[in-house]
């Protein structure tokens, strides 16, 4: 019989990705959920189907053609109080 152990394992920390939107080489923004879509994504045939392996992390990016050439790639975000400290230390830009 196995005991119970409420802190066995130690709590991971949860990634947030977002989804970076660019068609043909010009970046209409990046997103952070599926309803965050614009008319101008939509017009390129961009949807929530489209955005939703990306935003979870199942999938690094997605590429295809629909009035252009639209590629989704996945981008891992930082949350605030990190890169407050990277910039106030020196180590990214400001």
């Amino acid at each position: 019989m196995q005991a119970d152990l409420p802190f066995s394992t130690p709590p991971t920390r949860r990634r947030r990705f977002g989804a970076s939107v660019i068609v043909d080489g010009h970046s209409l923004g990046l997103l952070t959920e599926t309803n965050q879509l614009t008319p101008a994504m939509r017009a390129h045939g961009i949807t929530a189907a489209d955005l939703s392996p990306v935003l979870t992390g199942r999938r690094c990016g997605r590429q295809f053609l629909c009035n252009g050439e639209v590629v989704i790639r996945r981008v891992l975000l930082m949350p605030a109080g990190r890169r407050h400290a990277q910039v106030r230390s020196g180590r990214l830009p400001k």
